[in-house]
């Protein structure tokens, strides 16, 4: 049994869609899980600072393609996800989760008040330089275009 031409054509079309779709359906729950993690140290960390997670989620700011450090030459998702907190319950405090691929880098923070000193005071252990401020994060980024 021949196929014709056209009928070929709307196969090989139809067998590409289904593949785009299957990529798109995968990448969105791989998203997703990424984001699940991302909401899951958010709120550890808010448990160690003893502050309070606001809206209770977080919000995906940043996403690119980079090489990973593990195995040569593969590429991994860096993703950077916002989140806000109170101390007192009146004055909103908003930090950056980094991660690459499922792993997580570190938090910045824009308050004073949650300093890495303050992050390891709460938890009684060292953070590895996993929290730095998020001024001093953004300052160290400007000078460094300053100079290039």
């Amino acid at each position: 049994m021949l196929i014709d031409q056209s009928t070929r054509m709307s196969l090989s079309i139809a067998l590409v869609i289904i593949i785009v779709l299957i990529i798109i359906i995968l990448t969105w729950k791989n998203m997703m899980h990424a984001r699940e993690i991302a909401i899951a140290r958010a709120v550890k960390i808010c448990k160690q600072w003893d502050v309070l997670l606001l809206d209770d989620t977080v919000c995906l700011t940043k996403i690119k393609l980079i090489r990973s450090h593990g195995a040569v030459g593969a590429v991994c998702f860096f993703r950077e996800y916002s989140f806000d907190y109170t101390i007192n319950g009146a004055d909103r405090f908003k930090a950056v989760l980094q991660f690459t691929g499922k792993c997580f880098n570190r938090v910045i923070s824009d308050d004073s008040a949650v300093s890495p000193l303050d992050a390891n005071h709460v938890t009684g252990r060292k953070s590895h330089n996993n929290v730095i401020e998020l001024n001093h994060f953004r300052q160290s980024k400007d000078d460094k275009n300053k100079d290039d």
